[in-house]
């Protein structure tokens, strides 16, 4: 984890430190969401990284190369 997520997060409650980052990795999201701002990656940049990730799992059912969708 990047030492700007992940600074100050040694507390011995180890859920609270996940529950700290989770909030520092998604915060800027929703604040970007909630005032109308654009928001990267968006939806597109996810629905591209999921055509690949069903192309790897395609290609490894089918033990064979397939086009990216």
């Amino acid at each position: 984890m990047p030492l700007d997520l992940s600074a100050g997060l040694d507390a011995a409650d180890n859920q609270a430190g996940r529950n700290e980052a989770y909030r520092r990795l998604t915060d800027p999201f929703f604040a970007a969401i909630r005032g109308g701002g654009e928001v990267s990656p968006d939806f597109r940049d996810g629905a591209a990284v999921q055509a690949v990730l069903d192309a790897v799992a395609e290609s490894a059912e089918r033990n064979r190369w397939v086009d990216v969708r």
